[in-house]
């Protein structure tokens, strides 16, 4: 199994690295499966985080994420890991990027209507099945995983980044609270 997230090396407002089927993760895709055939199984992260240069993932505008605008970004993200031949997309609804407090990225996967929407949303536009990561930063899972199930999602993971009340720092190897 390969998964493929990527940070671009062009970033931009409108993620068109993320968007391009010439882009890095279309291009890892095909050349795993050219070297590895269906002896690979390879998944694509569907976030846009990595290819926008306000790091969120989706687009925001006044701390809110902008649906309308988001999701023909993500769609031709999802169609391009797919026609590029990947097997799978993960929605990512723990990723710890964008603002959270303001209902960005780790935030989204707290909300079951959130998730459910957005899965519905990828299963329309997907050809391949689609896995959502789940958050564990909830105090109960089951209804975000119900609602992945409702939107339609082939598999669900319960396990992301967890939420720490402590960081290091690496260059001095210190740690201090968050």
């Amino acid at each position: 199994l390969a998964a493929t997230f990527s940070r671009h090396v062009i970033v931009d407002a409108q993620a068109s690295a993320a968007t391009d089927p010439d882009g890095l993760v279309p291009t890892a895709v095909r050349a795993l499966k050219a070297a590895h055939g269906d002896e690979l199984v390879v998944m694509t992260d569907v976030c846009l985080c990595g290819s926008t240069e306000h790091g969120h993932c989706g687009q925001p505008r006044g701390g809110q994420v902008l649906n309308d605008e988001t999701l023909p970004l993500l769609s031709a993200m999802a169609r391009a890991h797919a026609q590029a031949g990947a097997d799978g997309l993960e929605l990512n609804f723990g990723c710890p990027h964008g603002m959270s407090e303001r209902g960005m990225g780790a935030a989204v996967g707290q909300v079951p209507e959130y998730v459910q929407m957005a899965t519905e949303w990828c299963k329309k536009h997907a050809s391949v099945p689609v896995m959502v990561k789940l958050t564990p930063n909830i105090t109960n899972i089951l209804p975000p995983a119900r609602a992945a199930k409702a939107g339609g999602a082939d598999a669900v993971s319960l396990i992301n980044t967890i939420n720490s009340i402590m960081r290091v720092d690496y260059d001095t190897l210190t740690m201090y609270p968050t």
